[in-house]
């Protein structure tokens, strides 16, 4: 809601005030910094209308001497401090102060780090971070802006709005499988996109396209890593875990998401015999279209019963895990050679 409580203000051009700006979408935050400082860097006289401070420059009698001073030549003045040291409560306090009185034809904003702001706490009271305070006053005075990641409907229209200014119709299922298998940050998907645009010269973007062009996020890999093992390819299976030992992913998540994967291949298999609508079985487990079929594709190559034995031996294995004292990556590669060998788990 404060998002678009911002784009209304940037619409109708009443954006002068006080903004706190926090986040783990980097590249969305960073698209709205650049809409609020270019009323400072598009006028006349730029080097006198945008102020910029971060954590280490940053001190109640600057800001103020910044502040005191009108705009230059247009009706827009930016103030930016990027980060603040959280540590320094007496400066937190003046900053509170200095931002219940802000004057006509100043934009402040303060931007936070992802991660250092709990933003779903604060709201329920829970937070006791240093920044608490100066929330508190912006939150009355100005606008809070939380970036958060998107995801769903919002994060496939965004994807299908950059194809489209350039001029490509992508398919649902490309839309849908693109940032499954890229991840949703935005900043990513952005160079996909561009990636994909000028290797497909303007024809429809595939789910094969995806494939061929882009780059896996780890996420991706492991569901991969899972249809190896549920298909009895031993050596996709040893290349992914090289790879991931390689890049230092954690066991914890391999573990999970494997886990995770089998679950919804018992699942998806189990259904499937039971004749339940594709619909059903997709709104049950919040899957799309093309993890869908993937998941049933790889499922429909081992039986209900193998896949029974894989989940229990999933869950021992994990709880092997978080008592066991040597190599973790170990403990993962016995269970994807058990399953291989285990009669049990055969088609």
């Amino acid at each position: 809601m404060s998002l678009e409580i911002l784009k209304k203000r940037i619409k109708d051009d009443n954006v002068d005030g006080v903004y706190a700006f926090f986040g783990d979408e980097e590249y969305t935050k960073a698209f709205y910094l650049k809409k609020m400082m270019s009323y400072a860097e598009e006028s006349p006289t730029p080097v006198f209308n945008l102020v910029t401070f971060n954590d280490e420059t940053i001190t109640a009698s600057d800001l103020r001497d910044a502040l005191d001073a009108p705009p230059f030549m247009t009706e827009h003045k930016v103030i930016y401090v990027n980060g603040i040291p959280l540590s320094n409560k007496q400066l937190i306090t003046e900053l509170c102060d200095i931002c219940e009185d802000i004057p006509d034809g100043v934009i402040l904003i303060f931007s936070f780090r992802p991660g250092e702001i709990d933003y779903a706490a604060y709201q329920k009271k829970k937070d006791k971070g240093a920044y608490v305070p100066l929330l508190d006053v912006i939150s009355g005075v100005g606008l809070c802006v939380e970036f958060a990641k998107e995801s769903g409907a919002k994060l496939y229209n965004w994807i299908g709005k950059h194809f489209s200014s350039r001029g490509l119709t992508p398919g649902k299922d490309a839309i849908e499988f693109l940032p499954a298998y890229c991840g949703n940050e935005m900043t990513v998907l952005h160079s996909e996109i561009d990636k994909l645009c000028s290797y497909c010269q303007g024809r429809n973007v595939t789910v094969r396209d995806v494939e061929f062009v882009c780059c896996p996020n780890a996420e991706y890999q492991i569901f991969d890593l899972a249809s190896s093992v549920a298909e009895r390819k031993p050596a996709r299976t040893r290349a992914i875990m090289q790879n991931f030992r390689f890049n230092g992913v954690a066991p914890e998540i391999i573990m999970g998401t494997v886990a995770k994967s089998f679950c919804d291949m018992l699942y998806v298999k189990t259904a499937f015999s039971e004749n339940r609508s594709q619909s059903t079985t997709k709104a049950a487990v919040g899957m799309a279209d093309w993890l869908y079929r993937r998941t049933l594709a790889s499922a429909q190559k081992i039986d209900i019963q193998s896949l029974q034995h894989i989940v229990i031996a999933c869950n021992d294995t994990d709880k092997r895990l978080k008592t066991f004292s040597g190599d973790p990556y170990t403990q993962l590669e016995l269970l994807f050679c058990q399953i291989n060998a285990d009669e049990k788990t055969k088609p």
